[in-house]
């Protein structure tokens, strides 16, 4: 179903021109895939070629860019299942999926964001961590490890804290609800608006398991995994948590923790209830489910 929330007309003034330079920086940027998938076309032999390459992709994903509609062959993708090591070799849930993807892809990809990273990184809140430059597992670890020091260091100072996880969160990602908060939140132009609605949109996949390759399957995930965009468009589309929780907490990917400090445990756990329960509604409205089984309590004295 197309996004129909706001008038996507554009108009050729609208849009950035992707030059020979963006995508000399998008070819130089990508790593090689440690697979090798039978017809795609590797990435050291487009890194070589590069100089032939500049302008004849500058052309087409100018034109991309323009029209707003993402070709097919850009939306697909391979998916090779390793076992977890622990589990059922039977249950699904025993494998983590991960997505390859055509080399091609990855370049425009990377040209796609560098061209959103100005709307969406400046609004970010200061307690978003990970995929983003300067903020790491280390750096929410460094403050996390900081604000629980201080916490018990104070006289009979005791801290609680709980760390989330919310189900399969790249997976549950709406995207109608995705494109609204990018265009309301992040003043995101229709332009992008509607390119992203294309890329999010048909997109397939297909199984690898050593030499067995599947038929294509539709993907209905609204992030991709195995993209550079999708940590992107997971840290703006889980931004506005931010306006629900007002105890101090951190965002690492999709790993919420919430921790409050003080010397009445009691006055801890009511305050980490009603965090939790915003936390809730919010993930309700946002249809996504929080992992209870893989939600913890952790009791610092």
């Amino acid at each position: 179903m197309p996004f129909s929330g706001f008038n996507l007309q554009v108009k050729e003034a609208d849009f950035q021109l992707v030059t020979d330079l963006n995508v000399k920086k998008a070819i130089a940027s990508s790593k090689p895939n440690g697979k090798v998938v039978p017809g795609i076309i590797p990435m050291r032999v487009l890194k070589r070629c590069a100089n032939y390459l500049l302008q004849p992709l500058a052309t087409l994903f100018t034109i991309i860019f323009a029209v707003g509609v993402i070709l097919n062959f850009l939306k697909f993708g391979t998916v090779i299942p390793p076992y977890k090591g622990k589990g059922s070799r039977k249950s699904g849930d025993s494998f983590r999926p991960i997505s390859i993807l055509p080399p091609l892809t990855k370049i425009f990809e990377s040209v796609l964001y560098e061209k959103l990273i100005p709307y969406i990184e400046p609004n970010l809140c200061d307690e978003q961590h990970g995929f983003l430059v300067g903020r790491s597992c280390h750096t929410a670890l460094t403050l996390f490890t900081q604000d629980v020091f201080e916490g018990i260091d104070k006289q009979n100072g005791k801290v609680g804290a709980v760390f989330i996880d919310l189900r399969k969160a790249f997976c549950s990602i709406n995207k109608h609800l995705l494109l609204h908060k990018l265009a309301l939140k992040f003043s995101l132009p229709p332009y992008l608006v509607k390119l992203l609605d294309s890329y999010l949109s048909d997109r397939t996949f297909r199984l690898k398991f050593g030499d067995f390759s599947s038929k294509e399957f539709s993907d209905v995930n609204s992030v991709p995994q195995g993209s550079s965009l999708g940590p992107l468009l997971f840290s703006a589309f889980i931004n506005d948590i931010s306006r629900v929780i007002d105890i101090p907490f951190l965002l690492y990917a999709d790993d919420p923790v919430i921790y409050f400090q003080n010397q009445d445990l009691t006055v801890i756990t009511q305050k980490l209830n009603e965090a939790l329960q915003r936390i809730h509604e919010w993930s309700l409205d946002n249809l996504i489910s929080v992992n209870t089984d893989k939600t913890e309590l952790i009791s610092l004295i």
